[in-house]
């Protein structure tokens, strides 16, 4: 799994930096509603915004997520009920899905136990997998932020195929043959992140 410095590096980019939310709606005033998915590294994106402080709605499944955001009074926080997965202290199961199937999310912010050679996200969790293929079709841009570790791993219950995101967020370190695939794409951006754009 991703360590916690390698979180940091991944999710601790510069404020230009253009995969991180825009928090308004292109060609409008209204702010947009994103979804932050649990794990380390969504509660290192989420602690980007103590640098970029706004007015926002965040809605999120992860008890570590809620905990970075309640410090600012800028943010409310929605967060999603259901049962307590203690390995990433993310709320899931048939409460969660309830309760995400009446909200639509501008931007979802997605992490990734497993990306497999099949092109497909997996989890380690039936529970988890589920929930996360619905975030996916209640968002309308879907980034997932995964480190080069998790590409050519497979775990036991599929989420969604990578060709349905959006934006994909990694790091240089990844292989020649993935890059390759993921460049192949049609719908689908990938960014690099290397040394020059991350941050402590």
């Amino acid at each position: 799994p991703i360590s916690h410095q390698e979180s940091q590096a991944l999710c601790g980019v510069p404020s230009g930096f253009s995969f991180f939310p825009t928090m308004h709606r292109p060609n409008t005033k209204f702010l947009t509603l994103p979804f932050f998915d649990a794990g380390t590294t969504m509660a290192q994106l989420a602690r980007r915004l103590r640098v970029q402080p706004q007015r926002i709605t965040v809605v999120t499944n992860g008890l570590t997520i809620a905990q970075e955001l309640s410090a600012l009074s800028d943010i409310r926080v929605i967060m999603i009920g259901g049962d307590l997965r203690a390995e990433n202290m993310s709320l899931v199961g048939p409460q969660a899905e309830a309760m995400l199937a009446g909200i639509w999310c501008d931007q979802l912010f997605l992490g990734a136990g497993a990306i497999a050679e099949d092109g497909a996200i997996y989890s380690r969790d039936d529970r988890e997998a589920s929930l996360n293929a619905l975030m996916l079709k209640r968002a309308a841009h879907r980034v997932l932020l995964a480190d080069s570790s998790k590409f050519g791993l497979r775990t036991t219950y599929r989420v969604s195929s990578i060709a349905e995101l959006d934006v994909i967020v990694t790091d240089a370190g990844m292989p020649a043959s993935w890059r390759d695939r993921l460049g192949r794409l049609p719908k689908t951006q990938t960014r690099y992140m290397d040394a020059a754009e991350m941050v402590a």
